[in-house]
């Protein structure tokens, strides 16, 4: 039997985020499937200097990682963390598929939309 590479999605890469993929990035059979988060500082230059994929875990900061240039691969990079995880981790490779996982998971029902306030 084969040794196997388990991969290790890193959900932020603060204090313990960054330790983590440092421990992970030293084992034989680990290795880090990228690094999602919300944030464009220091920390994220860090990650990306380490050689670690990166990803956005919402919309929003896509943008602002896009527009710093620091998203390595915007065509996996998804909306919300649960699909970013997949994403890293190579369980679903369509961001679409992914999102309707979600929803399923979630219950989210998009025929169904509720409006609120005064029209």
């Amino acid at each position: 039997m084969g040794t196997r590479t388990v991969r290790v999605p890193v959900n932020g890469y603060g204090v313990i985020g960054k330790r983590v993929a440092d421990a992970v990035a030293l084992q034989d059979d680990m290795s880090v499937a990228g690094v999602a988060d919300v944030v464009t500082d220091y920390r994220i230059r860090l990650a990306v200097e380490r050689g670690h994929a990166l990803y956005a875990a919402t919309d929003e900061a896509r943008s602002r990682m896009a527009d710093a240039g620091q998203v390595h691969n915007e065509a996996i990079v998804t909306p919300e963390t649960v699909d970013a995880i997949r994403a890293m981790t190579g369980l679903e490779s369509s961001g679409a598929r992914s999102i309707a996982k979600t929803d399923a998971a979630l219950e989210i029902r998009k025929d169904l939309l509720v409006w609120g306030g005064a029209r």
